[in-house]
């Protein structure tokens, strides 16, 4: 289905259940961009949507759980070249965060995790929390049990540098 400068194609299964439906922006020279595709499961429920922008570059990315239509994974990109980034959150099948943080993500190259990325249990207690440079270096963790106590707070080992140790 074409309007104006927009194409809208869908896909159904066999009992005609729309599986996945896809938005197109017609450029010049008969070239098309993805805008938004959905993806369905066999019973209809949404279980993936993705986002581009005018130019093809991944806007956004969500997964949901298709049993019950609740979040799984929702993926968020900002910035531009070098200094785009991906924020991803991801979610226990009960709706409760289990993970967030922050990528650094360069079109074409891959995501590589910085500032501090944490991870909860089923409650949204936090279980772990991790430190990152800008170069995906790990500087600190921490861990938790299910009641809420510490049980580490590491850093790694200084790196060595040129050979020697960081101390020298």
């Amino acid at each position: 289905e074409t309007t104006g400068k927009q194409r809208i194609e869908r896909q159904f299964s066999s009992a005609g259940v729309k599986r996945r439906e896809s938005v197109l922006l017609l450029l010049d020279r008969g070239r098309a961009v993805r805008q938004q595709t959905l993806e369905y499961s066999e019973r209809g429920w949404l279980v993936r949507e993705q986002r581009w922008d005018a130019n093809g570059d991944p806007v956004r990315d969500d997964s949901y759980y298709t049993q019950n239509g609740q979040p799984k994974y929702k993926q968020t990109f900002s910035g531009s070249g070098p200094d785009r980034v991906a924020d991803v959150i991801e979610y226990f099948e009960n709706g409760q965060r289990s993970a967030e943080g922050r990528f650094s993500a360069p079109l074409l190259a891959p995501l590589l995790p910085i500032g501090m990325h944490r991870r909860f249990n089923d409650r949204g207690a936090p279980v772990a929390e991790m430190n990152y440079d800008g170069k995906g270096r790990l500087l600190e963790e921490r861990r938790w049990d299910d009641a809420g106590q510490l049980l580490g707070n590491d850093a790694p080992a200084p790196m060595e540098t040129a050979g020697k140790p960081a101390s020298q």
